[in-house]
């Protein structure tokens, strides 16, 4: 269970595959020049960065293709390219060709060029000439206008050093730079250098040609003119640039086909694979797409709004364009895109890669679709629609928006756009995309859409062989909702007997699922709190004795799993159960008779610290508690005898904050601790002898704003606090001495609708408000001095659905959780 974080500039992520992982990767800004390493198999190598050379293969005796093996010393893996050649086949030695090239160097700049290298492998069964070896190549521009065209070719026989003489059945190595002094020739005349076959170095080719670029391919080569037959073995191929060095890897084994589930929230935890760019995204609920969960991302309407997944969470390795065969994501906004074009919508940005145009910082392209310029389009305004790539409602196009371009609805779907190459210039950068590796799948928002507050959850990316990654967008979770015993989001009521005997409902809304009893250790024994203390989402029990003794039974329903008897504490009282170092577990404050504090801070029924805490001096108590500065841990708010209030900033056994705040005056006391602004920071509220009610808004122990709000009248009193419109803002109960009650439905210091609520009736009382059904919104919990109990279910101030509970039996009443 994911503890409260409500700074929102990273992402608690919970990564479900085989087991759950932390992930982490460098941002986008602080990515530099790195390795990145490609898988090629035989399944992927004709769809993704490799391909045989159709007009290589065509001719005679030339086979290329993606084998187990050999071993042995300075083999790359476990695989390798394997090709033949065999002039004794028609068209004999001229003939006996093979290539296998990639295009994802096409536009590099020769001079941009800082290392190649390559390993290959002569078998001794090849009858060729010895110095036959397999060759690398590069098609080239020198002119770098794409006016004129040769092969440079690099070949082990004419180097010198390296690694040594050239022999069979073994990997030898291959520097096709060595810093700028590796040999090559050309198949047609090298400008201001030499005429076909000279064999000139790498420097001497840029000293003469600072234009040159790579026009189409790079690749492996056997090559014509040898006489016999040929088999030999390439692998680990590395071209090195600015942008990084990309390492190539033949393997027989394609990737695995992988399912992936993961839950994003909103959450300060240090994950920085994923995180806001701009910083304007919260958590809502209880609202998601159909089959996500209980939560959605919107964005804050303050400004842009940038998240970003690294193919590496969904999948685990890297992906290219190329292999994504689907993705589709749900929105949910207030108009549709006739009346109003904003929305959320998918980014696809690849890495960097070697040749490309200046200006696009930290990604190579940018690719982009637009819901609002998709085919088919069927949607309603105040409902989840789902926009997919694959169509056929709703239809993502596709296009490149690295220069500014952002697209049309004419532009192509994925599977023709990625087919194809975009034209140069402010459309796009000429790259062919289906071989860029992703850097990052990116939900956002667009730029100067202060006051857009849509909703997005549900993004799916399917690949090529099948892999299935799903990103699921939720609010942030606090521990187990007190009272919660079961973990389904419905809180459960707890009875106690006169007798000491306890018992425990799990509901579902006005319904009863199972109920049992649980036995404490003596009739003595007293529930002191209901809390989370081993973080599995579920509630547990507190207990307290008279002599001190306390007690953790860790609960799943009515089943006690554990149960513990802690170090005895004579002259202590458990005062409150939460999470004080903010490790998602419940953790215990107890107050001494003679006003010393301490804390144990707990993993299930485990003490994992202990310790007294700084006293605040004769006269104070722990009397509250909430977390006031956003940061997921509980604080405490202490009261003295004379009415003065202090707030207590806590991280575990420590205070690292401690002020007075200011004397609300005379008469005026704190009733209760909620977040009435939804920013995540506990306010006060407080109320005076003569009724009136005020709110102070809080940002850790600093007053931001505060007002005495409309009284509710004379003899009513804030009995409850609890989010009754699910909007994420504490609203106020108040109870009449007479029976009445009124809902105060609250956006900070401003009361947006008050409602005198029907009489529950003579004898009956309000003992909790709880959220029975599970909607994000608080219900009001009743029980009659006879025994009985009832319901309400609320959705604002509305009563949607009550009655009387079946009753627990004479001397049972309800605890608070």
């Amino acid at each position: 269970m994911q503890n409260l974080r409500t700074r929102l500039s990273r992402f608690a992520v919970l990564f479900l595959s085989v087991a759950a992982s932390v992930l982490v990767l460098a941002s986008p800004a602080a990515l530099g020049a790195g390795a990145y390493t490609y898988v090629t198999a035989p399944d992927n190598s004709g769809s993704g960065w490799w391909n045989v050379d159709p007009g290589a293969d065509t001719r005679s005796g030339g086979t290329a293709n993606i084998v187990a093996g050999p071993g042995g010393p300075g083999a790359v893996g476990t695989g390798s390219l394997r090709m033949t050649s065999d002039s004794s086949l028609p068209g004999g030695a001229s003939a006996a060709k093979a290539q296998f090239v990639t295009y994802s160097f096409v536009g590099t700049r020769l001079s941009d060029i800082s290392g190649m290298s390559y390993a290959d492998y002569r078998a001794s069964t090849s009858t060729t000439n010895s110095g036959q070896r397999i060759s690398l190549n590069l098609q080239v521009d020198f002119i770098g206008d794409g006016t004129s065209f040769t092969t440079l070719v690099f070949e082990p026989i004419y180097q010198s050093g390296g690694a040594g003489a050239l022999v069979s059945d073994q990997w030898q190595a291959w520097d096709a730079f060595k810093g700028g002094n590796a040999i090559w020739w050309s198949t047609k005349p090298i400008p201001g250098v030499c005429d076909f076959n000279c064999f000139v170095s790498w420097n001497t080719i840029l000293a003469n040609n600072p234009n040159a670029k790579i026009k189409y391919l790079v690749g492996f080569n056997i090559g014509s003119g040898w006489t016999g037959q040929f088999t030999g073995y390439a692998d680990g191929l590395t071209l090195r640039t600015p942008a990084g060095s990309e390492i190539y890897n033949f393997e027989t084994v394609a990737p695995p086909v992988t399912t992936t589930a993961l839950t994003v929230r909103p959450s300060l935890v240090n994950t920085p694979t994923l995180f806001f760019d701009s910083r304007h995204v919260v958590g809502v609920g209880p609202d998601s797409a159909p089959g996500f969960g209980v939560g959605a991302f919107a964005s804050d309407g303050v400004a842009k709004t940038d998240l970003y997944i690294a193919p590496t969470e969904l999948f685990g390795r890297d992906v290219p364009v190329g292999e994504v065969k689907s993705f589709s994501f749900w929105t949910k906004k207030g108009t549709t895109h006739a009346a109003d074009l904003n929305d959320w919508y998918v980014n696809l940005y690849t890495k960097p890669y070697p040749g490309q145009l200046t200006g696009t910082g930290f990604y190579g392209v940018r690719l982009n679709s637009q819901p609002y310029l998709s085919e088919n389009i069927s949607e309603a305004a105040n409902t989840w629609n789902l926009w997919s790539s694959a169509g056929p409602t709703n239809w993502l196009r596709m296009c490149e928006s690295t220069y500014g371009y952002f697209g049309s609805n004419t532009d192509p779907h994925l599977a023709d756009f990625v087919g194809g190459v975009s034209l140069p210039g402010a459309r796009g950068s000429g790259v062919p995309y289906g071989i860029q590796p992703i850097l990052f799948f990116s939900p956002q928002t667009a730029s100067g859409t202060a006051g857009f507050t849509g909703r997005i959850d549900g993004f799916r990316v399917e690949l090529m062989n099948g892999s299935v990654a799903t990103v699921n967008f939720e609010r942030d979770q606090t521990l187990g909702k007190p009272g919660d015993f079961d973990g389904d989001n419905k809180q459960d009521i707890v009875f106690r007997h006169t007798d000491g005997r306890v018992a425990i409902w799990t509901m579902n809304g006005l319904t009863t699922t199972t109920s049992a009893q649980i036995f404490p250790a003596g009739t003595a024994w007293t529930v002191a709190r209901q809390a989370d203390t081993d973080g599995d989402g579920k509630s547990d029990l507190v207990w307290q004795n008279p002599d001190g003794r306390v007690a953790v039974y860790q609960m799943n329903g009515t089943t006690a799993t554990t149960k513990t008897n802690l170090l005895p504490a004579g002259g202590w009282q458990v005062k409150h159960a939460g999470d004080l170092d903010g490790d998602g577990r419940a953790d215990i404050v107890f107050q001494h008779s003679d006003g010393t504090t301490a804390a144990y801070l707990m993993n299930g029924g485990t003490i994992v610290q202990g310790g007294t805490l700084l006293g605040a001096g004769s006269g104070w108590s722990v009397t509250k508690t909430g977390d006031f500065d956003g940061d997921g841990r509980m604080d405490l708010v202490w009261t003295h005898t004379d009415g003065s209030v202090a707030i207590w900033l806590m991280n575990g056994l420590t205070a690292t904050s401690m002020a007075q705040v200011m004397n609300a005056g005379s008469g005026w006391s704190v009733a209760h601790v909620a977040d009435m602004d939804g920013d995540g920071k506990a306010d006060l509220v407080w109320q005076h002898t003569d009724g009136r009610v005020a709110v102070w808004l809080m940002n850790g122990t600093t007053m931001t704003s505060g007002a005495e709000v409309l009284a509710a009248g004379s003899g009513f009193v804030v009995a409850r606090t609890g989010d009754f419109n699910g909007d994420g803002k504490a609203d106020l109960l108040f109870t009449h001495s007479d029976g009445r009650m009124a809902i105060w439905l609250m956006n900070g210091l401003t009361v947006t609708t008050s409602t005198q609520l029907l009489n529950a009736g003579a004898g009956w009382s309000v003992v909790n408000v709880i959220d029975l059904d599970g909607d994000g919104k608080s219900d009001i919990l009743f029980e009659h001095t006879d025994g009985r109990i009832a319901a309400w279910l609320m959705n604002g101030t509305t009563v949607s659905s009550g009655g009387d509970l079946l009753g627990a039996g004479s001397g049972w009443h309800v605890l608070a959780p």
